[in-house]
């Protein structure tokens, strides 16, 4: 199946929507919490910039968060559809460098190009604390979108992004 590359995002912006500690943002490749037992905010990561095909269908999402802490801490992840979560989150402790997703999983929501292609879609990405003294950063957040084109496939074609075409005379 067609895919995007892992792509960077433009903006990262501190959301108080949950949690009790900000973000300190540096850059969308430089991002700091000291979350101690706390709960963070959001970290949303967007402006991906995408340019999808047009009817084409989503058939997976991955983001890979690049990160690090000083001790024990959950962190969680979350697309964000038109700037408002969207779908399940992804939970991984203690923190790594990991990619979330596959390229056929859409996160328990759906998908149109037009909605990947938006400035609101990224991720949000939130950490819980584990001890007092505990600093989270977080060094960047790539996606990946995975498609298909649209329409039928002919006996024996495939719809992976190219078409083929049969004339009979």
């Amino acid at each position: 199946m067609p895919s995007t590359s892992f792509t960077s995002p433009t903006t990262a912006t501190n959301d108080a929507g949950i949690g009790t500690t900000a973000w300190t943002i540096t850059s969308v490749t430089n991002c700091v919490c000291p979350v101690d037992k706390t709960t963070s905010n959001y970290l949303e990561m967007t402006g991906y910039g995408f340019d999808i095909p047009t009817g084409v269908a989503i058939s997976g999402i991955e983001a890979t968060i690049t990160c690090s802490s000083s001790g024990s801490d959950t962190l969680h992840a979350q697309l964000l559809k038109a700037g408002n979560l969207a779908g399940t989150s992804k939970t991984l402790s203690p923190l790594a460098t990991t990619t979330f997703g596959t390229t056929s999983d859409l996160w328990g929501a759906t998908w149109s190009e037009a909605e990947v292609e938006a400035s609101g879609f990224g991720v949000a990405i939130w950490v819980v604390g584990g001890a007092n003294g505990n600093t989270v950063n977080v060094y960047g957040a790539t996606i990946r979108i995975t498609y298909t084109t649209g329409g039928v496939a002919a006996p024996g074609s495939s719809t992976s992004g190219h078409f083929l075409f049969t004339w009979v005379i």
